[in-house]
Parts: C-alpha cells; sequence; structure tokens
C-alpha cells in the first residue's frame, strides 16, 4: 500500500514538473517551496493556483505566470510587492504593498483579471487587457488603469485615486476622493467623487454622480442620468466639448462655466445654485435654472456672452428652489463600521442626528429589507447576519420622507 502511495506521488509530481504547474499544501511564505506541492519553484512555473494563506513580504514577480487562481481559501498578505505577468483570477483576499498585473508591456496574449474575493492593497497597478470585478477593492492609496486597458466594475470600489488612462465602466459603486479619466468613461451605477471628477474622454452616464467637481477638457458627454456637483469650482465644460442630455436627465451644480467653442445641447434640465457664465452654445430645449440669477432677463446667468439655440425654457428662483444638490455619501458626519461587514453594523447619525426620522435598509433592486422610524437615539445597529452577501442601500428620511442620505451597506462572506 506504501508503494502505491509513493509511486502515485512521484507520477503526480512527474506530471506537475512537465506542466510546470504548481499548487500550495500549506500556509506559510509564498517563496519556501515546502509550502507548494512538489517543492515547486513558483517563479518559474506557468500555472499557479494558491489555496491557503501566503506570505509575502519582499518583492515577487511572477514573470512565467500564464494564469494564476487564488481560490476561496486562499490569500496574499503583506508588505511585498507583487506582480503578476499573465490571467489572474481572486476568489479569496488580496492585501499586499502593491499588486501590478500584466507586467509584460508587449504581451503575446490578451491577458485579464478577475476579482470575486476582496482586495486591499495599498497601490493596484492593472496593466491587464481587461480588469473585471465582482467583488470588493477597499482602502487603496491609488488605482491605476494602463493605457488602453479596460476596468468593468460590478460590485464595490473604494480608493482614494483613481486614475484611468484606459476605459472605465462602473454598473456598481465606486467612491474616491478624486478620479481621471482619459478615454471612455460609462457609468451605470453610483459614482461618489468627494473631490475631483475629471474627464477627457467621451463619456455616458446614465446613473448617479456625485462630485464636488466636475470638469472636462475633451471629449463628449452624453448624460440621461443624474450630476449633482456640490464644491466652489464645480462644472466647468471646456475646449469644444459637446454636453449632450436626454429629457429625464439632470445636471446640478454649485457653479457652471461653459468656455468658448463648447457646446451644452439635448433636453433635460441644469440646475445652477450660485455662480453660472455661458461664453459657449445652449442648445436645445432644455430647462435652464439658475437660482440667485444676476440677469433680469433671460437667460437670468450672472454673465452670457455666448449663444443660444433654438427654444430653452429660463426658469429663476422658484422653479430652481425645488432642486437641490445631492449630498455625496459620508458628507453628513455618518459613520458605518465596520464596513464590509460580516454581520452586526454600527450607524452613528453624527451632528445630524436630530432631523432623521426614520431610516430603510434597501437591497440591490429596491427592496425595503429593514424600517424603523421614530428615532430616539444617534446610534443604530444593524443585524445583516442573514443577508446575503452584496450591496446594500441605507436610506436615512426627515419627517417629511424626504432622503437625507443614501450610504452603500457591503456585506461580505
Amino acid at each position: 500500500m506504501e508503494r502505491w502511495s509513493i509511486t502515485a506521488a512521484l507520477l503526480l509530481c512527474s506530471v506537475v514538473v512537465r506542466s510546470q504547474a504548481c499548487q500550495t499544501i500549506a500556509a506559510g511564505a509564498l517563496l519556501d517551496v515546502n509550502n507548494w506541492l512538489c517543492d515547486c519553484n513558483i517563479l518559474e512555473c506557468d500555472t499557479i493556483r494558491i489555496n491557503h494563506a501566503m506570505n509575502v513580504d519582499d518583492t515577487v514577480a511572477l514573470a512565467n505566470a500564464v494564469y494564476t487562481n487564488i481560490s476561496s481559501s486562499g490569500s496574499l498578505s503583506g508588505d511585498g510587492v507583487v506582480s503578476i505577468a499573465g490571467n489572474l483570477i481572486n476568489h479569496g483576499t488580496i492585501a499586499v504593498n502593491r499588486l501590478a498585473t500584466d507586467v509584460d508591456w508587449i504581451p503575446e496574449y490578451d491577458t485579464y483579471f478577475t476579482n470575486h474575493g476582496i482586495i486591499t492593497s495599498s497601490r493596484l497597478v492593472l496593466f491587464a487587457d481587461s480588469t473585471s470585478n465582482f467583488g470588493y477593492m477597499i482602502g487603496m492609496d491609488s488605482l491605476v488603469i494602463g493605457t488602453f486597458r479596460r476596468l468593468y466594475n460590478d460590485a464595490s470600489i473604494e480608493s482614494r485615486i483613481i486614475y484611468g488612462l484606459g476605459g472605465i465602466a462602473n454598473t456598481g459603486h465606486v467612491e474616491c476622493d478624486s478620479i481621471i479619466s482619459g478615454r471612455a468613461f460609462y457609468n451605470d451605477g453610483t459614482l461618489s467623487s468627494a473631490y475631483l471628477f475629471e474627464l477627457y474622454s467621451n463619456s455616458i452616464n446614465s446613473g448617479t454622480i456625485w462630485a464636488d467637481e466636475y470638469n472636462q477638457y475633451s471629449g463628449s458627454f452624453y448624460n440621461e442620468g443624474s450630476i449633482s456637483i456640490n464644491g466652489t469650482t464645480s462644472l466647468g465644460v471646456y475646449g469644444g466639448i459637446q454636453f449632450e442630455q436626454t429629457p429625464g436627465a439632470r445636471i446640478t451644480t454649485r457653479n457652471l462655466y461653459v468656455l468658448e467653442g463648447t457646446d451644452i445641447r439635448g433636453l433635460g434640465a441644469v440646475c445652477i445654485l450660485e455662480h453660472a457664465e455661458n461664453h459657449g452654445n445652449l442648445i436645445g430645449s432644455m430647462q435652464l435654472c439658475d437660482l440667485t440669477p444676476t440677469m433680469t432677463t433671460p437667460p437670468y446667468w450672472d454673465v452670457h456672452t455666448g449663444t443660444i439655440v433654438l427654444n430653452p425654457t429660463y426658469c429663476g428662483p422658484l422653479a430652481c428652489a425645488t432642486v437641490d444638490v445631492a449630498e455625496p455619501e459620508g458628507t453628513s458626519g455618518t459613520k458605518l463600521y465596520p464596513n464590509p461587514t460580516t454581520g452586526t453594523v454600527h450607524v452613528e447619525l453624527g451632528p445630524g442626528a436630530e432631523v432623521v426620522h426614520e431610516w430603510m435598509l434597501l437591497d440591490a433592486l429596491g427592496q425595503r429589507m429593514m424600517y424603523a422610524n421614530d428615532l430616539v437615539e444617534d446610534h443604530v445597529v444593524l443585524d445583516l447576519s442573514t443577508h446575503a452577501q452584496g450591496t446594500y442601500w441605507l436610506l436615512l428620511q426627515d419627517a417629511h420622507g424626504a432622503v437625507l442620505q443614501r450610504v452603500p451597506v457591503i456585506v461580505a462572506r
């Protein structure tokens, strides 16, 4: 019996060596051959399977890896820097100082990075031909999308800085301090940028965008969703841009600057709460509203040296007063912890607690999962231990039912 076991093991090791495949057999240091089946040297393998908790505290370049798979029981963690040349699929956890995908600048094949797990790397550099996120990328200092590469987000991304040299498509939730997109940008989910949202690309929005400042310097923007800008510099459209809206679309901004050679066209509504300047072209039957008009005649804006074509509808303070700037998540002082969670979430309502009358928790389809009213405390505890993994939304409302804040709650298993 023992002879057959030894023979089988030798045959298996022989197959592994010939196929250049490596698989973990124990947790520990990533480069320790004792943690790999048949004492594999993963620096020479083209196929790598990680099923255990592996530590990396140095610089590791998996230059020969054509395919790397991290299972739900596997992880990469430590203070090291990891670069992977080929395809990467993650179902577990990646928590290293820096992760770079597709480090071969001229790959012989298209590469992909698919994340179904959790990534908390400080710096994430995506050179894979395409990156698809169905899990959670959280707490990153910076996320860089390589030139001509593509990022598809269908779940949740939180990063201080997102710098997209390639295209970005978001159907989930993105939260960051600043985002810069240099090529195509598409949003059908929610995007909250606490500071700067800057585009040099052809862009489409059919979801919801919150930002303190939005600037577009080239390309075009087609808006059929909602854009709310709440900063002091606010929304600027520059340099020959065409910004077009559908009937149900809306821009709400603290300030609006339309410079020479730039068009804002289509339908929908544009509401300006403070300063408005038009040096370009306003084209279409849109509703143009100014909450603090300077002029006494249409278009009421503070500065108007451009042109107005077709038949817009003008409105002053009364018509625009019903439209307010949607507050980016987290700016009211409300705090959630832990988020993501595996069960209990604590909600501290902060300084604005006295105006919160009720709250409700919605799933991704908008169905109400939990509800409470007549709040008497500024601290709420949510038990989500029986809820499925995914992104939920906590809505805080006043006594009249108006939504004060909409905060994502992430359940991770």
